[in-house]
């Protein structure tokens, strides 16, 4: 074979910075002895700060629920912790009144606001979000949220968990409609405002009975009343509705924490291969994720015209550490003669 004279060491043959609407990246092809490789690099960086605010109704109805969240809560946190994304997490509930735990949108459990610096995180943060089952029957998940984030809770109790620089992603636990006055659009833009208006900065999830569900399988505190404000706020901030009868939240959780990881689906649709490769021995990959061939959606095929390999836009890209690469393996056409 030809590639016996290329250098055993690595060679850095080309390297070729590319910008889209998305991200600059940059194509790096190495020679090896008998293949070569490309190695494709984002020259961007990912959400690596995220705020968390849980919002849990803790009227009679939710034990299981609370406890399903509870114990599911360390996906998220292990997604985070791998990736090394600075993270806060709080929790406030949906009681509308002051009780004894204190006032509406005031943090609950302590410590008050856990950070990815806090000693047994995943602890701290599973017991904060028991807030058991004595709460009013009347959920409101606006009016808390709003409070929680406005003075003179947010320089008062809940101060050091809201930072500039960071996502703001709401996650809401109920099995009811909000119950106050506020409107979807009210609390979207009251959100959008703490963020100078940028959408990227904004996420609210939802475990919900989602309409339409039937009811005889997941039960509704409102039996007739669908989530409809609370999936309108989803909707208006890209977020993602999850049913919250679920026996395990943890895929759920898996992906809202997959947020704040890049992909390499958030940098290139399309590879070019600078030599004409033998195709049968190209191979994707992701960290430990092999990108299939041949799936024109869900993998990747080879445009012999453009002498490009094109990525799928449905592929389901796995969760690495941040910064990890795509590499392409491939033996050139020339080498195999």
């Amino acid at each position: 074979m030809r590639a016996i004279g290329v250098l055993a060491s690595l060679l850095v043959m080309v390297s070729v910075t590319v910008t889209s609407a998305k991200a600059e990246y940059q194509f790096t092809t190495l020679s090896f002895p008998g293949h070569m490789k490309i190695i494709v690099e984002a020259n961007m960086r990912p959400a690596t700060k995220v705020d968390y605010l849980f919002v849990v109704d803790n009227s009679g109805s939710m034990s299981s629920h609370q406890n399903n969240l509870a114990q599911s809560i360390e996906a998220l946190i292990e997604v985070l912790t791998h990736s090394k994304v600075d993270y806060n997490a709080a929790v406030i509930s949906t009681d509308p009144k002051n009780d004894t735990n204190g006032s509406p949108g005031q943090f609950r459990g302590l410590p008050r606001v856990i950070s990815s610096r806090t000693p047994d995180g995943i602890g701290a943060l599973r017991r904060n979000l028991l807030l058991g089952t004595s709460g009013s029957g009347m959920e409101e998940v606006f009016r808390p949220l709003q409070l929680a984030l406005s003075e003179p809770l947010l320089s008062g109790s809940n101060s050091g968990f809201l930072r500039d620089d960071a996502l703001l992603n709401v996650v809401v636990l109920t099995d009811a409609e909000d119950q106050g006055t506020l409107l979807a659009a009210d609390i979207h833009s009251y959100l959008m405002g703490l963020k100078q208006g940028d959408p990227s900065r904004v996420v609210v999830d939802a475990f919900v009975v989602p309409s339409g569900s039937d009811r005889t399988k997941c039960s509704r505190d409102q039996s007739g009343v669908e989530p409809v404000k609370i999936e309108e706020l989803v909707r208006l901030s890209a977020g993602q509705v999850f049913s919250i009868c679920e026996s395990n939240m943890k895929s759920a959780l898996e992906k809202i924490g997959g947020r704040a990881v890049p992909t390499a689906g958030k940098w290139v649709d399309r590879i070019p291969m600078m030599v004409v490769p033998k195709v049968e021995t190209i191979e994707v990959a992701y960290g430990d994720q092999i990108v299939q061939p041949g799936d024109i959606k869900r993998g990747w095929t080879y445009d012999y015209l453009a002498n490009e390999i094109l990525l799928g836009d449905e592929i389901e890209w796995a969760l690495q550490p941040a910064g990890t690469p795509l590499v392409v393996t491939f033996v050139p056409l020339e080498w195999a003669q």
